[in-house]
């Protein structure tokens, strides 16, 4: 079995240096060009999946992917209390 594995495009928080983790986090729009610029051929595949992100699922759909299987158990760690913050909002709200 061979698998592969591609991880979901560039986020605006990415960009921003946000730990997202399993929130939100909309593709930036220099992202969303690029995806869609990509001729991806998903017709050696017995199946594709993505976690139930939003920034995984519209990754496959900007790919042109119809109808990629979801599967939460491929989504990111849960970053609890610093998803949302870059690490240096962490350091200041929870200092060591």
């Amino acid at each position: 079995m061979k698998l592969h594995l591609l991880r979901h495009g560039a986020t605006k928080g990415n960009v921003g240096g946000v730990f997202e983790g399993r929130i939100g986090g909309a593709l930036t729009d220099a992202q969303v060009l690029e995806l869609r610029s990509v001729v991806f051929d998903s017709t050696p595949y017995d199946a594709i999946y993505t976690s139930q992100l939003a920034r995984c699922v519209d990754t496959a759909t900007h790919l042109g992917i119809d109808a990629p299987l979801i599967d939460s158990r491929l989504a990111e760690r849960d970053l609890g209390i610093f998803e949302g913050h870059t690490a240096s909002e962490c350091d200041t709200r929870f200092p060591t």
